[in-house]
């Protein structure tokens, strides 16, 4: 199993742009482009390596604050709430120590320049963040970039000294057509990467803040709906005292944590009506939510260091009859940790409350999972939980109930944390 030290920062927050892409067509690349064209108007005028990097990751992350909103990300229409969903980026932001920065410049990204100006203690540098998502927001999906650009230079030559700082459209301004910073912003996944030589966003990322930025992004998967609010809490947590039992050492407890945290990343393509419809799914509604399992596999799928991850997350709901989604696999294609995963997974989901009924007790939770084992879960792995059920319940009760503090939190507007 590789090395938790060979996770690339960039590449790790980069899953979660690409995640947030699944929200809509219309939005492909928006976060990842806005990274790309902040880093490279940083270096245009001269802000340190350090800085250069926090842009890079506020524009991978900028719009995170929207997904608990339900704004209308799919249309890039942030007009009516704009301050509102910067807010919310900034409170699930600001706890982790390495986003510090990145959560000031993401509360900003609203923020006219002439406001910015008036405050001493607001950032300057901000303001280019707000100027990249303006650039991106300006391009024309499905048209060429190349036709687009003087219209988007006349347009945001027409912002410089109300909503932009006039310096940094100056710089933006001495790209011409063809040049390499417009090159870039045709493909930014190829050019994601700052101007400055230390090249600080490949920094490696250490055990813990693996698992720190894990849970950002089980909190922006789930805070999206109360009655999802406190899942991949309770299915990592669950995953892990499971693991522990079966006699998985620390470092796989540490990989189990991570996907417990991240198997729900592909539900971010899951429309919220859909996760909080009271009843039955009908047919496309059931399509797209089977779909989520193999958008987990694919955003993780490409992260080195992380593979056992992407693998025990994308494949929970698999069956060992091979009757689940999304790959049909088998008993015989099936790891211990993607079994473990799956009946966290099971067990978390029948006793928390759901929109259609209130989570399980212990007779009627055992019942069903005594059902699926074998023809889906593991006989094994069920057997241990149920042998230890009062424990491994208290475990996924306290990380819920704690995950349930942190959603009541942010709803009242304070920092997730």
């Amino acid at each position: 199993m590789p090395s938790l030290n060979d996770v690339s920062y960039i590449d790790f927050i980069r899953c979660l742009s690409r995640a947030m892409d699944l929200i809509s067509r219309a939005v492909v690349n928006h976060h990842v482009r806005v990274g790309y064209l902040a880093a490279q108007l940083a270096g245009d005028v001269g802000l340190s390596a350090e800085v250069q990097r926090d842009l890079l990751v506020a524009g991978l992350l900028h719009d995170a604050g929207a997904l608990s909103l339900k704004s209308r990300l799919d249309a890039l229409q942030f007009e009516h709430d704009g301050m509102a969903h910067a807010e919310a980026g900034y409170r699930l932001l600001r706890p982790y120590q390495r986003l510090r920065r990145v959560a000031r410049y993401v509360r900003l990204h609203h923020t006219p320049y002439r406001e910015l100006a008036r405050n001493p203690d607001s950032p300057a540098e901000a303001n280019i963040l707000s100027l990249a998502d303006r650039i991106d927001v300006l391009i024309e999906r499905g048209a060429p970039l190349s036709i687009q650009i003087e219209h988007i230079r006349s347009r945001i030559q027409s912002q410089s000294g109300l909503a932009l700082d006039p310096r940094l459209v100056e710089a933006f301004l001495d790209h011409r057509p063809g040049d390499a910073f417009w090159l870039g912003a045709e493909q930014p996944n190829k050019a994601l990467c700052t101007p400055a030589p230390e090249r600080l966003e490949q920094e490696r990322l250490g055990v813990e803040e693996v698992l720190d930025l894990s849970r950002l992004f089980s909190q922006i998967i789930d805070f999206r709906s109360r009655f999802t609010a406190t899942h991949s809490s309770g299915v990592a947590a669950t995953a892990v005292a499971l693991a522990r039992l079966v006699g998985f050492g620390d470092r796989e407890q540490l990989f189990m944590h991570i996907a417990g945290n991240l198997h729900d990343l592909g539900k971010l393509a899951v429309p919220a009506e859909v996760l909080d419809k009271p009843g039955a799914l009908d047919d496309r509604e059931w399509e797209l939510m089977r779909d989520h399992a193999l958008y987990t596999h694919q955003v993780l799928a490409d992260l080195q260091g992380l593979e056992s991850v992407a693998k025990w997350a994308g494949e929970h709901h698999e069956r060992l009859d091979g009757k689940g989604y999304p790959f049909g696999l088998g008993k015989w294609d099936l790891s211990m940790g993607s079994r473990i995963v799956a009946v966290a997974d099971v067990f978390t989901a029948v006793t928390e409350d759901r929109p259609y009924r209130n989570g399980m007790n212990r007779a009627d939770a055992l019942g069903v999972l005594e059902g699926l084992a074998a023809s889906a879960l593991d006989r094994g792995v069920v057997d241990m939980l149920w042998k230890n059920f009062d424990e491994i319940n208290e475990i996924r009760h306290d990380a819920q109930f704690e995950a349930a503090r942190l959603f009541a939190a942010f709803g009242a507007g304070k920092e997730a944390a």
